[in-house]
């Protein structure tokens, strides 16, 4: 995030110090800190897994938690946000960023 008097290039020269100095290591310790997480939390898993039993009430065909936004458009039977949700949706999903929709991204 650019404030202040900091310079672009050198927002981008301190972030290319970290990915070069700094994330190695982090990406050599990864695996093992994923070994010991899995060790630790596993067992909880199991264990609640194990609680919850194959007669947990199922979900309803078709059920859905849309996010909050969406639900609060069609709520207001607001078409147009529905749809501009939707659009800016599927075009953050494929990566794409079209200043059109409004935000800067």
């Amino acid at each position: 995030m650019q404030a202040g008097n900091n310079k672009h290039e050198h927002i981008m020269e301190s972030l290319q110090l970290f990915a070069d100095e700094v994330m190695p290591e982090f990406k050599e310790r990864e695996p093992a800190y994923r070994d010991r997480k899995a060790q630790k939390v596993g067992p909880l898993i199991e264990a609640a897994m194990a609680r919850k039993g194959d007669d947990a009430p199922r979900l309803p065909e078709g059920y859905s938690f849309p996010a909050m936004p969406k639900a609060m458009m069609k709520a207001a039977g607001n078409k147009e946000g529905e749809e501009w949700l939707e659009k800016f949706a599927d075009e953050r999903a494929s990566g794409k960023q079209d200043s059109t929709l409004g935000i800067l991204g």
